[in-house]
């Protein structure tokens, strides 16, 4: 299959490079300027590039939802621009249960979950540790609560 991705690479949670490396490592060509058969972008960053890339190409676009920043300012106007790039997606995508139930409460779209599909898990062995102290930070802080 081939494959264009698009996002940004200078946020450190994109992960777009390990998912570049996951698409080959499971047998899929990465292009760029040609078409491709599916389209991925992971996170806003990218969403008017693969919309772009749809437009002149064509292709399935999967827009990926990493977070709802419901404590910016300017979220009212995120949720606006995010509302019209998301109805360019064929599949829309949120990374936890807690994003995709901001989805649907603060733009309406339904979307799957595939957590981080591309993160290499390890089951290690139940440890448990004693700690001297308390945290309290998130119960202190009311704005942490949301």
């Amino acid at each position: 299959m081939k494959i264009v991705t698009f996002g940004s690479k200078n946020w450190y949670s994109s992960q777009l490079d390990r998912i570049d490396l996951a698409f080959q490592e499971l047998g899929h060509q990465l292009v760029i300027n040609e078409k491709a058969d599916l389209i991925y972008a992971n996170g806003p960053e990218g969403f008017d590039d693969a919309i772009e890339y749809k437009n002149k190409f064509g292709g399935v676009l999967i827009l990926n939802i990493l977070d709802t920043p419901v404590h910016i300012p300017s979220f009212n106007s995120w949720i606006g621009i995010t509302k019209q790039q998301l109805k360019n997606a064929d599949y829309i995508t949120s990374i936890s249960r807690t994003t995709q139930k901001n989805v649907k409460k603060y733009l309406g779209f339904d979307s799957d979950v595939i957590f981080n599909p591309i993160k290499n898990v390890e089951y290690l062995p139940h440890q448990i540790k004693t700690f001297g102290f308390f945290f309290l930070g998130r119960l202190l802080d009311p704005n942490k609560r949301s």
